[in-house]
C-alpha cells in the first residue's frame, strides 16, 4: 500500500499544482486584506478552486493502483496475497482458477470499474470552477523575502518526503549495481564497474532492443495518429468522439488490453513482437490527447494569412499550425516512449520466446533472485527516466521562441500599458 501510493502521489500532485497554478493571486490577497486569516483566504478561495481536480485525482488514483501489476506481483505473490491482476496473470500462465474463463471474467469486472471511475473524474474535471486571472501577481512575502512558517514547514516535509522516497532508494540501487555480489559490504573495494556497464549481454541485451524498438515504432504512431486525430477532431463532431474512444484504452488496466487482445489474436500473433505493439498503441493513444486539445488553441490568423498569399495546404500547416503543436508533439514523443520502454503489465502477458521485454527481464530476474542485475538494469532505466524529463523541460521553452507572432496575438498600441503588458505574458 505504501509503495502503491508513492508510485501514483505525482498524479495527485500534479493535479494539485496545475489547480493552484490557476487560481488568481489578486483574489487571494484581496481576501487578506479585508481581514480573512490564513485558513480562511484558503477555505473561502483556494479550496473550491482545487476541490475538483483533487476529486477527479484521487479517482484516477484509484483506478490506476486498481490496475496495477508490478507492485502487488513482486510484494504479493510471494506470500500469497492476489490482487485481481496478480490473479489474471496466474490464470493466463499457470492456468489456475479456471484458466481463460476465469481471467475473463475478472478483465470484466476491472474494465467495468475502472471506467466508471475515469468517467466520473473526467467530468469532475470538466465541469470545475477555478477563479483565474490574466496575470498573477506574486504575493507581498515573495516580494520581501520571506517566507511564512508554514511555507518553510510543507517544504521540509517534502524534502524529507524525497530524500526518503527518492534519493536513499536510488542511491541503494546504485551500490548495489556496483557491488560484485549481492550480500557483500557495498564500499569501494568491493565495487565492480563491469556489472552496471555490461549488463545488457546476452538475453537483458535482447530484451532491451525489443524494448526500445517497440518504444520507438510506438511513439511514432502515436504521435501521427495525434496529429491527424486533432486535425479531424477540430473539423468534425465525429473526429471528436473519435479522441474520446482512443483515450478509453489508456483509462483501462493493462491485464484488461492484454486479455482482450490474447482473446483476439492469440492463433496468429500472441507471442510476437507485432500484438505488443497493437497493445501498446491502444494502450498509450491518450497521451496523444494534449495535442488534440492544443489543435483547438492554434489562432487562424496565420493560416489564413499562407493561404491568402498563395501557399499549399502543406506550407499552411508548416507555417500556421506546426509552430503551435511542436512542443506537445515533443512531449508527448517523450513520454510514450519512457511509458512504453517501462510497461509491464501488458507483455508479461503477450511476449513469447523471442518478444521478451526489458521490464519482463527485470521481473523474471527478481524473482530468480538475482537482484545484482535488478539493481544495475533499474539504474539505467532511472538514467533514461532523468534524461526524458529534463527533455521535457527543455524542449518546450526552445520550441516556444520560435512560435510566430500574429495579429490574435500582438495587442492593440492603443489600449491601456497595463492590459497590453498583460495579453503579452
Amino acid at each position: 500500500m505504501v509503495l502503491l501510493a508513492v508510485h501514483t502521489a505525482p498524479i495527485a500532485y500534479l493535479s494539485g499544482l496545475m489547480a493552484l497554478r490557476r487560481i488568481s493571486q489578486p483574489t487571494r490577497h484581496a481576501a487578506r486584506i479585508h481581514g480573512a486569516g490564513l485558513w480562511s483566504a484558503f477555505y473561502v478561495v483556494t479550496w473550491p478552486s482545487i476541490k475538483p481536480s483533487l476529486l477527479a485525482a484521487a479517482g484516477l488514483v484509484f483506478a490506476y493502483n486498481l490496475g496495477d501489476f508490478g507492485i502487488p506481483f513482486e510484494l504479493g505473490v510471494p506470500v500469497h496475497f492476489q490482487t485481481t491482476t496478480t490473479q489474471i496473470y496466474a490464470d493466463l500462465t499457470m492456468q489456475m482458477s479456471g484458466g481463460l474463463p476465469s481471467a475473463v471474467l475478472l478483465s470484466l469486472l476491472l474494465s467495468i470499474i475502472a471506467l466508471a471511475l475515469t468517467m466520473a473524474s473526467l467530468q469532475k474535471q470538466n465541469h470545475r470552477q477555478t477563479l483565474m486571472t490574466l496575470n498573477a501577481s506574486p504575493s507581498l512575502r515573495q516580494r520581501t523575502g520571506k517566507m511564512p512558517f508554514i511555507k518553510r514547514l510543507v517544504l521540509l516535509v517534502f524534502a524529507l518526503y524525497t530524500i526518503v522516497c527518492v534519493v536513499i532508494p536510488l542511491i541503494s540501487t546504485i551500490l548495489v549495481s556496483l557491488t560484485r555480489a549481492y550480500g557483500l559490504t557495498p564500499a569501494p573495494w568491493n565495487w565492480d564497474i563491469h556489472g552496471l556497464v555490461g549488463v545488457f549481454e546476452g538475453d537483458v541485451g535482447s530484451a532491451a532492443r525489443n524494448s526500445v524498438m517497440l518504444a520507438a515504432a510506438t511513439t511514432g504512431i502515436v504521435c501521427i495518429l495525434g496529429l491527424v486525430t486533432s486535425e479531424v477532431a477540430h473539423r468534425s463532431r465525429a473526429g471528436r468522439w473519435i479522441n474520446r474512444i482512443a483515450w478509453v484504452p489508456y483509462a483501462l488496466p493493462g491485464s484488461v488490453i492484454g486479455v482482450a487482445l490474447i482473446l483476439s489474436d492469440s492463433r496468429v500473433l500472441y507471442g510476437t513482437l507485432f500484438i505488443i505493439l497493437l497493445a501498446y498503441v491502444a494502450r498509450f493513444w491518450g497521451l496523444a490527447d494534449t495535442i488534440v486539445q492544443l489543435r483547438e488553441q492554434v489562432p487562424s490568423v496565420q493560416q489564413r494569412a499562407v493561404r491568402v498569399s498563395g501557399g499549399s495546404p502543406a506550407a499552411m500547416y508548416r507555417l500556421g499550425i506546426w509552430p503551435y503543436l511542436a512542443s506537445s508533439v515533443q512531449s508527448t514523443f517523450i513520454m510514450v516512449f519512457v511509458s512504453a520502454v517501462y510497461e509491464l503489465t501488458i507483455s508479461s502477458l503477450l511476449y513469447g520466446p523471442s518478444s521478451s521485454t526489458l521490464a519482463v527481464v527485470v521481473m523474471s530476474a527478481n524473482q530468480a533472485g538475482d537482484i545484482k542485475t535488478t539493481a544495475a538494469i533499474s539504474v539505467w532505466m532511472t538514467c533514461l527516466m532523468v534524461v526524458a524529463m529534463a527533455l521535457l523541460t527543455w524542449l518546450p521553452t526552445r520550441v516556444k521562441r520560435r512560435i510566430p507572432r500574429t495579429p490574435d496575438t500582438i495587442p492593440s498600441p492603443s489600449v491601456h500599458p497595463f492590459v497590453e503588458s498583460t495579453l503579452s505574458d
